[in-house]
């Protein structure tokens, strides 16, 4: 397998229009992808070696983690429209993409399920959140 360097990765919301079009959420540091499928416990009196048994169950598809520095200033992350808080606060869905450094996409509908914003003395201002994945992004 082929490493890659992540310089690059952006993470992108899309404009709602026919052809959407993403913008690159600026300025971030992080981002991570998670996801998670539940194991269902089917273990019975007759499993075998005194083990437990699981299936899979419901998968969840997950989120978009991401964090970075903050700046009131700039359109992604401020309280218009297409800003990270703006999104918050609206608590409506939009579309994101993970847009990889070697061309690949996962998009999907999602909400800011989460958004912080730190500000340490003598640092500089910093933010984490998340966009929670409604139902199952795909990767083209």
């Amino acid at each position: 397998m082929a490493e890659s360097n992540a310089h690059g990765t952006k993470l992108a919301r899309g404009d709602g229009a026919s052809p959407e079009v993403f913008a690159a959420i600026v300025n971030l540091t992080s981002i991570d992808l998670s996801s998670s499928t539940d194991m269902l416990d089917v273990s019975n009196h007759d499993t075998a070696n005194n083990s437990r048994e699981f299936i899979p169950g419901y998968h969840d598809p997950g989120s978009v983690s991401f964090s970075g520095h903050f700046d009131p200033a700039e359109a992604t992350h401020g309280e218009s429209a297409g800003g990270l808080i703006g999104d918050h606060q609206a608590r409506t869905a939009k579309n994101y993409q993970f847009q990889a450094v070697d061309g690949s996409l996962l998009t999907g509908s999602g909400v800011i399920s989460s958004l912080s914003v730190s500000a340490p003395d003598g640092d500089v201002l910093t933010m984490s959140g998340e966009v929670k994945w409604q139902s199952r992004p795909t990767w083209s």
